[in-house]
């Protein structure tokens, strides 16, 4: 695993990583909510792996976004999470309750924190200027729209 190999080369250099990050395209699809199994078939042994070598945590980075092919695409859907278009998919809408109860409960705690992360990057709030989104326009959620209720 390339993760753990890493971990590896900095502790045999000696140095001093008190996290190591695994940013965006961990997943298979933006919005499956799960480490790809191609790059992360255990969380648990890089967890176990990073904290061995490095006496360091293991972060994963999340973006608040849902394409269609994704696998959680649908329930994110029905359940009223997505918002406006953002990088080719929908926006997590996580202002309402039901919507961060169903992302932790469902895909983050059992795919992240149960298997030992416990340190999250939650991520994509640069401005990229995504058609209707971030960038040029902001995302209108439940808390208002983004010219009122945003934080550009």
């Amino acid at each position: 695993e390339i993760a753990l190999s890493v971990a590896e080369r900095y502790r045999q250099l000696n140095l001093p990583v008190g996290v190591l990050v695994i940013d965006y395209h961990n997943q298979a699809h933006d919005g499956d909510f799960a480490p790809d199994p191609r790059c992360y078939p255990s969380v648990r042994q890089l967890v176990q792996g990073v904290h061995k070598a490095l006496n360091a945590s293991t972060v994963f980075s999340f973006w608040p976004e849902a394409k269609s092919d994704s696998a959680e695409f649908g329930i994110l859907k029905a359940a009223g999470c997505l918002i406006n278009s953002d990088l080719g998919g929908r926006a997590i809408d996580a202002t309402p309750k039901h919507c961060r109860e169903l992302m932790w409960t469902q895909f983050l705690k059992p795919r992240y924190f149960d298997q030992g992360v416990t340190n999250y990057w939650l991520d994509e709030t640069d401005g990229e200027g995504t058609a209707g989104g971030d960038g040029n326009h902001g995302y209108d959620t439940s808390y208002g729209p983004a010219a009122v209720a945003t934080n550009l």
